[in-house]
């Protein structure tokens, strides 16, 4: 009977092909969550949750409790557009107030869309829509 070398190249990745075809047929790698690193799954620190922003991002889109959904306008030459970036991108830098007082309900032009909303939730719509759309309000 001759024996078995495991300094040779075949023997050395025979043994790895049994080795790794044991691992997957177990489903020891399957179950560990493959064989990728942490850094392509996303190991790394978690960024931390800005809830006023989540809590603005709901209240906005009309998912929280007791706040019904408003299509917010804001005022561009020939009447309103839905706001978007493209509408807001007027407003960077502005005031925050005249930010505030130019967003109207669609549907009612002559009504202001935060009035709707208690004090505290229209702060968090202004804080959630000034880091959505990036646009930097001041406080003058």
């Amino acid at each position: 009977m001759k024996k078995f070398d495991f300094g040779s190249l075949s023997a050395r990745s025979t043994l790895f092909g049994f080795f790794v075809g044991a691992m997957f047929a177990s489903g020891a790698v399957w179950a560990s969550g493959g064989i990728s690193s942490n850094s392509v799954q996303g190991g790394g620190p978690s960024r931390p949750v800005d809830q006023a922003y989540e809590l603005g991002k709901a209240i906005y889109a009309g998912k929280a409790t007791g706040v019904q959904k408003i299509k917010y306008c804001l005022p561009v030459d020939d009447g309103y557009k839905k706001l978007k970036r493209s509408t807001a991108r007027s407003w960077k830098k502005a005031p925050v107030a005249d930010f505030a007082k130019a967003l109207v309900v669609c549907e009612n032009p002559e009504q202001m869309a935060l009035t709707t909303l208690e004090p505290q939730q229209a702060r968090l719509v202004l804080y959630y829509l000034n880091k959505r759309y990036n646009l930097k309000l001041g406080d003058s």
